[in-house]
């Protein structure tokens, strides 16, 4: 394998070369190219500016029967709350990741699910502001009560990169290229490696699953949740 660089202008890019064909072909069009490209100015990269561990506590949500006139009664009580995870302070809204242990979680996760189908459930969602990462936390109880629940979770958050035209784009301070915005002396977001374990595996295809108003959603690495009771088939989703 040959590797082959090129500056012009702001521009840089790093690529695999062609055997054969258009050996510039990754330098003029990046993103056509885009399995032979090892940098690019272009691009932007997933630069860390936060991971760390959060352990937050979930209240109990306690559990309700609401009569309607004598006639019936329906068990149930929902709470919602919005609980804060971590100050970032970046200025922006930044992208960011959140997993338990080894599993990269999408929103709507289920945290607690009560053995018994239809015995309640606390669902998880998370988002950014300008200053914090935060989580809405949504409970369900039925006549019984839904118990308290700590949580601890994986957070990373991504600084945005900028160029700064005041920098070169290749040289200057050691692994700092492309005007600033790849800083290898930084951790970043990258592809695992083939046989490389990582929390992070990101479903290429949808993650759940609608049945009768039951649902079942799936993580990176296959593990699957249920929420009330799924009668549904759907089998786990490809990942990357």
């Amino acid at each position: 394998m040959t590797l082959s660089w090129r500056v012009k202008n702001s521009k840089m890019v790093v690529w695999q070369t062609p055997d054969s064909g258009d050996v510039m072909g990754p330098f003029n069009d990046p993103v056509t190219n885009l399995d032979r490209i090892w940098l690019c100015s272009d691009f932007d990269y997933y630069q860390v500016a936060f991971d760390q561990s959060v352990t937050l506590s979930h209240a109990s949500v306690s559990g309700a029967n609401t009569s309607f006139a004598s006639i019936f009664t329906i068990a149930g009580h929902y709470v919602e709350s919005d609980l804060a995870v971590l100050t970032h302070n970046l200025g922006y809204i930044p992208r960011f990741k959140v997993a338990i242990g080894a599993e990269l979680i999408p929103n709507g996760w289920a945290i607690q699910t009560p053995a018994g189908g239809d015995n309640g459930a606390r669902l998880v969602s998370f988002y950014a502001t300008t200053t914090e990462i935060r989580c809405k936390d949504m409970g369900w109880a039925t006549a019984s009560t839904l118990a308290a629940k700590s949580q601890t979770y994986e957070v990373v958050v991504f600084e945005i990169p900028t160029a700064d035209n005041t920098k070169p784009v290749f040289g200057g301070k050691l692994g700092i290229l492309c005007q600033g915005k790849f800083d290898a002396n930084k951790a970043h977001l990258r592809r695992a490696d083939a046989g490389e374990s990582s929390p992070f595996d990101i479903l290429t295809s949808k993650a759940g699953d609608i049945n009768f108003g039951a649902y079942k959603m799936f993580t990176g690495d296959g593990t699957s949740k249920t929420f009330g009771a799924y009668g549904g088939s759907m089998s786990a989703p490809s990942a990357a």
